[in-house]
């Protein structure tokens, strides 16, 4: 069995660089779950950021859904 967690990144597209990223501590069951998680989030975190902010550095939200293996 596999379970799934989401890495979130803060990226710059102007500048082509992300930050390290943030392990948000939540076990996904599959793949979907995850993913639909990591879209919510990015949603929600754009829409809280300063307008002027996200214009000016061309800010974007990266995610994937890293499989961990469970023993």
């Amino acid at each position: 069995m596999v379970k799934y967690i989401l890495i979130i990144y803060l990226c710059s597209v102007s500048t082509q660089t992300c930050n390290s990223g943030t392990y948000m501590n939540i076990e996904y069951n599959d793949h979907y779950d995850c993913a639909v998680a990591g879209y919510d989030f990015s949603k929600k975190t754009i829409m809280e950021m300063d307008r002027d902010l996200v214009n000016k550095d061309s800010l974007a939200i990266k995610f994937e859904c890293r499989p961990l293996p469970i023993l």
